[in-house]
């Protein structure tokens, strides 16, 4: 695994359904069929806006969650979301037998258990978050460490979503710190390998 504190690493493997710059508490994204403000998938408020990313999980997808950067990650068990789950096969079947996402595909995934993780970047001196959403059938989020606040060295597994579902990555916006995506929306990533967000460093 590399490392690298000038890039933001997938992670999850997977699909980027979405990926914007939103106000927290006023502006919308997607997350398995609901629409939801960053504040409301976080339960907490956001001061401003942040860069958010959501990455889905499908069936060919390995389900370990890898840290984007070194990091303290304070783990917290958040109300599970209310939406609705409906498979995903058509989504599987392009990427299985195409390579790629159609857009307009993502019309089905839907729910459920989330663990919100708070986490610390020494390196950066920044705080950003990661949201693990669980499937509704399976609805198991297994973490790798009994802490609930550990270290972690970037792209170490710090968890596991079984059978699947969504990481969503929250980069509060930050002016000592431009955050550039490196992907497009419905391209398919890999945690551990792929870099999702570059960081340039303002205060150098």
């Amino acid at each position: 695994m590399w490392a690298n504190r000038d890039l933001f690493s997938a992670p999850a493997d997977g699909v980027i359904t979405s990926q914007s710059r939103l106000a927290p508490d006023e502006d919308v994204f997607d997350v398995k069929g609901a629409d939801c403000t960053v504040n409301d998938l976080l339960c907490r408020k956001l001061d401003g806006p942040a860069l958010v990313t959501a990455i889905f999980m499908t069936a060919a997808d390995v389900h370990c969650n890898r840290t984007p950067t070194d990091v303290t990650m304070t783990r917290h068990a958040v109300p599970p979301l209310r939406t609705s789950n409906v498979p995903m096969i058509w989504a599987e079947h392009d990427l299985l037998d195409k390579g790629l996402i159609r857009p307009g595909t993502f019309g089905f995934m839907q729910s459920n258990k989330r663990v919100v993780n708070r986490c610390y970047c020494g390196s950066l001196k920044y705080e950003y978050w990661l949201v693990q959403i669980a499937d509704s059938d399976v609805n198991c989020i297994l973490p790798v460490k009994d802490e609930k606040t550990a270290y972690y060295n970037q792209n170490e597994v710090f968890g596991k979503i079984e059978w699947g579902s969504m990481c969503v990555l929250v980069l509060p916006l930050n002016p000592r710190l431009r955050l550039r995506p490196l992907h497009k929306v419905l391209t398919h990533v890999e945690a551990g390998v792929d870099p999702l967000v570059s960081i340039e460093r303002r205060d150098r």
